[in-house]
């Protein structure tokens, strides 16, 4: 067995390969003759390859047995299926006898580093120089598999709403996904180590052991959670100046205790709740009508379309969606200031819960039991406090009540 020589890429390279040949003639004589040989062929990469050379060869079939229904339910598909083809293409072309079910061999993992490779080789070639055999001959049945990467979990419900969407769209513009080819042999890549959380502040610090000197934040180590820790549920999270600087604190309806969070990503974390709907599937946008001014809209995360629930003649901005699903809390400037309103999902029901005559309310976001609303305002005093209503605006009270700058709260569920 051996390999042609390569066809010369252009006329200098036949020219040089013609002097290169005829000088050696001159020294040594002409080349020994080519014996007869045969070019290797690669072994089959896919089972339509292999079957394919079985064929040709009049070897028996290579068919892949069909799987066991795994309940009766796919029996009744598969047999239906089997009605709808046989009445509209023909019955099925019928399993040849003595056919063979085809082998999956699994080559060496990839490797994970370039020194993995150059280990593997010089081993190969060690077995080689030893005069052992380099390869085991396989079955002509035999089918080389591929290592797969299996498609990572989605995080989150929004992503699994993308890819679902994507999906959706990339089968509507090119026909469905072809199956997985029977070759592959799919892995589930191992994650990459990630650093451990080392704190070393408590997560947050109670109001009445603060003291309001500069205290670092944890270092580069510590790693974000995905979503907030549990203790962290049914609590108002809000910005302050109580500290002299712009800081985060937290407030407790059950207790009324406040206290200073020490992790600049738990504000971040709160507030990605807000806007979307309890299922996950939508969420609620701003963006400007066919005059200009700012509306609440509805986008639906699978089908990305958008439905427009208010229609004021003024801006609408800081939407925030009901635990209980059916309310969304926004600010409107409509009254001629920032007054707090509620649409249901479907835009027929459109409420104003507040009436300030200062200024501006802003900022609603719900109890977890959808009961409650609380947002910020600087009526009566003329400084930003947290304000606390019920979900119809009835029972309007001051939260917070204190000397200090009090805004933009998140109550989380």
């Amino acid at each position: 067995m051996a390999t042609f020589t390569p066809a010369p890429e252009n006329a200098l390279t036949v020219v040089a390969q013609q002097a290169t040949a005829t000088a050696g003639a001159a020294i040594a004589g002409t080349n020994t003759p080519v014996p007869y040989f045969v070019t290797p062929t690669p072994f089959p990469q896919n089972l339509a390859t292999v079957q394919a050379a079985a064929a040709i060869q009049q070897l028996p079939a290579v068919v892949v047995d069909t799987p066991t229904p795994a309940s009766p339910a796919t029996a009744t598909a598969n047999a239906d299926y089997a009605t709808a083809v046989a009445l509209t293409t023909g019955t099925f072309t019928p399993v040849p006898t003595g056919y063979v079910t085809p082998v999956r061999i699994l080559p060496s993992p990839p490797p994970e580093n370039m020194l993995t490779a150059v280990a593997r080789n010089e081993e190969a070639t060690a077995v080689a120089a030893s005069g052992g055999p380099t390869t085991t001959p396989l079955p002509y049945n035999a089918v080389i598999a591929q290592y797969v990467e299996a498609t990572l979990t989605p995080q989150n419900l929004a992503t699994a709403a993308v890819l679902a969407r994507e999906a959706t769209a990339q089968a509507a513009l090119q026909g469905t996904a072809t199956p997985t080819p029977w070759e592959w042999y799919v892995i589930t890549p191992t994650p990459v180590p990630q650093a451990t959380a080392t704190p070393t502040l408590p997560i947050f610090i109670a109001e009445a052991d603060f003291t309001p000197t500069p205290t670092p934040l944890p270092g580069s180590t510590e790693v974000a959670p995905a979503v907030l820790p549990p203790e962290f549920t049914n609590k108002i999270f809000f910005r302050t100046n109580r500290t002299g600087s712009e800081e985060v604190f937290v407030l407790d309806p059950a207790t009324s205790s406040v206290g200073k969070i020490t992790r600049d990503w738990v504000y971040p974390l709160a507030t990605q709740q807000l806007a979307l709907s309890p299922d996950g599937t939508k969420i609620a946008v701003v963006k400007p009508d066919n005059n200009g001014i700012l509306q609440i809209y509805v986008r639906s995360l699978q089908y990305n379309t958008d439905t427009q629930l208010t229609a004021f003649s003024r801006d609408s901005y800081d939407p925030t969606w009901s635990p209980t699903g059916e309310w969304i809390a926004f600010v409107s400037t409509d009254p001629g200031n920032d007054e707090i309103y509620r649409v249901s999902v479907d835009g027929k029901i459109v409420q104003r819960l507040t009436t300030n005559s200062f200024e501006w309310d802003k900022h609603p976001t719900w109890s977890p039991d959808g009961a409650q609303i609380v947002f910020y305002s600087n009526r009566d005093t003329g400084r930003r406090q947290l304000w606390i209503m019920d979900a119809d605006g009835g029972n309007q009270r001051n939260l917070t009540a204190d000397e200090y700058e009090n805004w933009e709260p998140v109550w989380t569920n």
